[in-house]
């Protein structure tokens, strides 16, 4: 017999991704682990022409609009990040552990174009891999959605020992 009885309410998520939820009461402590995604309705809605789209001739698909930020900018609207892995070999190598890379966020939040910049090779992919999940505060200008390109800097955490 449960001795007492809780509701969620509800919560409000900024993105799509892997959240971990943890809730504190008294001594107790409960977490769970959720993956966001939209809906089956949403996806249909997502994949019908509207009627702004349809208006458009097929070969030419109208492209959002992109502004420049630096990375630093940027980096202050990182919402959601995963932390790259570090390949086998890396640690041995004694290498610089940041890679920088050129990526557009799109107008979702989400690094998409992933283009390695600099930094040591060995790690660039890895880079890749943990940005690909990353998520950022949607850019406006004028109250609509924009492109950003930018770069973002990539720091690979020490080996656990």
């Amino acid at each position: 017999m449960w001795d007492s009885v809780g509701i969620i309410g509800g919560i409000s998520l900024p993105v799509l991704g892997c959240w971990e939820i943890t809730g504190h009461y008294k001594d107790e402590e409960l977490s769970f682990t959720v993956w966001v995604t939209l809906s089956p309705e949403q996806n249909a809605i997502a994949a019908e022409p509207s009627e702004a789209t349809s208006e458009v001739p097929p070969t030419r698909q109208a492209t959002p609009h992109r502004i420049h930020l630096d990375a630093e900018t940027q980096s202050k609207k990182l919402h959601y990040k995963v932390a790259p892995d570090l390949p086998a070999g890396a640690e041995e190598a004694n290498i610089s552990r940041t890679v920088v890379l050129q990526a557009v966020i799109n107008t979702d939040g989400k690094p998409v174009e992933l283009r390695y910049l600099s930094g040591p090779p060995l790690l660039a992919q890895a880079a890749i891999d943990a940005v690909e999940w990353w998520r950022y505060g949607v850019a406006l200008v004028d109250g609509e959605r924009v492109e950003v390109d930018t770069t973002i800097e990539v720091v690979f955490p020490p080996a656990h020992d």
